[in-house]
């Protein structure tokens, strides 16, 4: 993928990702809507096959998913755990024993998009 005017942040978040290790990394992505957060995240993540990428969406609703960014990162991990997602199913208990254990099994890099809307 190309990037135009974005090498700088490539640089960085290219950088962060070759120290995961075993310490982990945080970083987060920041800007305005369409500014290509999401396109300079899947750059920087491409042909690392080192790592799993997994990605969750947080949803504008007004009532959204209990946990449902963490749900779609366990189900995207490849985890044979799955998290029931009708009412009164998987409450915090199980749904973060499910996510520690779906992503403590190798290195992960965890994609939130939109994080301003997680409820």
């Amino acid at each position: 993928m190309r990037l135009f005017e974005r090498a700088p942040e490539l640089a960085r978040l290219r950088h962060e990702l070759g120290l995961i290790g075993d310490s982990g990394r945080v970083v987060t992505v920041v800007g305005d809507a369409g500014a290509g957060k999401s396109s300079l995240v899947r750059a920087a993540t491409s042909g690392r096959d080192d790592l799993r990428i997994v990605r969750g969406l947080c949803d504008p609703l007004t009532t959204p998913r209990p946990l449902g960014p963490i749900r779609e990162l366990v189900a995207d991990s490849g985890s044979p755990m799955r998290i029931d997602d009708q009412p009164g199913a998987g409450g915090l208990a199980e749904t973060a024993s499910a996510f520690v254990a779906a992503m403590a099994t190798e290195p992960t890099v965890l994609v939130v998009e939109d994080a301003q809307w997680i409820d």
